[in-house]
């Protein structure tokens, strides 16, 4: 207590006697530590969205309504043209009856009960995905936490950063076979400490999924002996990383049919047109742009809600930044000097099934602290990448990789392109 009280009294005073700034860590100025802000940022202008301004609340009404108020607009425009002109509204000149018809009354019912179906729906599923984006960035980084905390083997601990970087790669790739949204490359998800890493190859990223990612990370985890069997911390944490991530695929894979909306829309603008037809007074045609937009707006809103991936609209969620947050690794002092080493250990044990080392600290040994104390460490549980993805040698698993890739281009296919994030 002493000591913070005597470092607050000794910061420096400028000339005109106020507190000056005081250097900080050039840690806190890193990229990863900026993004998690930025995403906190976003995650917080979602409830606070502002009223006014270039992107608040009313400009977003006006660029999605405007189209829309002025072509009706121009139809009411029109029909009060009309009424000037001939002294009649449509309504009259065409002898409609006085009293709405059912067919009119069916058409505004459907206009109103799809509106208010598919706007409720949106606002639902809008909730659901916000929460699983926020469980699953919290839960993999509970993950990472956990597990970098049960070892002070810097081969381990890189290769877990490296491990969960791979995970997010596959989840950027089947998120975009799904969006067919390639705007996002994969490459800004490797950071340059591992592009020498085997996982990152186009092969391995070409040819593994989520289930692959899920069999080598939990075989390394189990053969580093960081799986408590007696606690389940790491199964627990493991599990909810999992769930997480399922509840966030089911979200993004998952959506309404756009037949859905194509079919209330149509019954909205019926209804709309409708209007100066079935009402005789002219201020029902002088309204009819108001309405229009209102409709429009609430329209887009459910649009917006029901899909918030895109990343370019006012409620969009940050999930392109939340991947990219976790896909970074989050070096300790530890792992200071160690990352080009332990990423060629790992490449030896996933290409050949060589995981044995002889520095300090070595492979095979007996771990020397909890989890798992004196469990024998030789990662003869893992199974290399070649043997994964059904192939003899690691020679063979490429040339079959490329082969696919190559028959996937001449369909006219773009994950290969998109996963060839660079020249091997």
């Amino acid at each position: 207590y002493s000591h913070n009280i005597n470092f607050i009294m000794n910061v420096p005073m400028d000339g005109r006697g106020s507190y000056s700034g005081v250097p900080v860590d050039d840690t806190e100025n890193d990229e990863r530590v900026r993004l998690g802000r930025s995403i906190s940022r976003q995650v917080r202008a979602v409830s606070t969205m502002s009223l006014f301004g270039s992107q608040g609340t009313l400009a977003w009404v006006f660029r999605t309504s405007f189209p829309v108020f002025l072509c009706y607009s121009m139809y009411s425009a029109l029909n009060v043209a009309f009424y000037f002109w001939w002294g009649d509204t449509l309504h009259d000149f065409l002898h409609m009856p006085a009293q709405i018809s059912s067919m009119m009354g069916t058409i505004q019912f459907l206009a109103a009960f799809l509106t208010g179906l598919t706007v409720t729906e949106a606002a639902a599923r809008y909730k659901a995905a916000f929460a699983a984006l926020i469980a699953f960035q919290q839960s993999v980084e509970t993950m990472r936490l956990s597990l970098m905390s049960g070892t002070s083997d810097p081969k381990i601990r890189v290769s877990i950063q490296c491990f969960i970087s791979w995970m997010m790669v596959i989840a950027r790739k089947e998120i975009v076979f799904y969006t067919d949204d390639f705007t996002h490359p994969i490459g800004e998800l490797i950071t340059k400490e591992f592009h020498g890493c085997v996982l990152f190859q186009p092969a391995v990223i070409w040819t593994f999924d989520f289930a692959s990612v899920r069999f080598l990370f939990s075989t390394f985890i189990i053969s580093a002996g960081l799986w408590d069997s007696k606690e389940k911390t790491i199964e627990v944490v493991w599990n909810q990383s999992l769930k997480c991530w399922g509840d966030l695929y089911e979200l993004l894979t998952v959506r309404s049919p756009t037949t859905k909306f194509t079919v209330g829309k149509i019954a909205v603008h019926l209804f709309l047109v409708s209007i100066p037809l079935v009402n005789d007074h002219i201020m029902s045609a002088c309204a009819l742009p108001i309405v229009a937009a209102l409709f429009t707006t609430v329209w887009n809103l459910a649009s917006e809600l029901a899909d918030p991936w895109h990343g370019d609209g006012l409620h969009d969620l940050p999930l392109n930044d939340v991947i990219r947050y976790l896909a970074l690794p989050a070096w300790s002092e530890q792992d200071c000097g160690q990352v080009e080493a332990s990423v060629q250990w790992m490449n030896k044990g996933l290409q050949h099934g060589d995981w044995t080392h002889t520095g300090e600290p070595a492979i095979p040994r007996q771990k020397i602290q909890e989890p798992n104390k004196d469990v024998l460490i030789d990662f003869n549980r893992m199974r290399t990448v070649a043997q994964v993805g059904g192939c003899k040698s690691w020679a063979t698993f490429v040339d079959s990789a490329h082969r696919d890739m190559g028959n996937a281009m001449q369909r006219g296919r773009r994950m290969p392109q998109y996963v060839h994030w660079t020249t091997w």
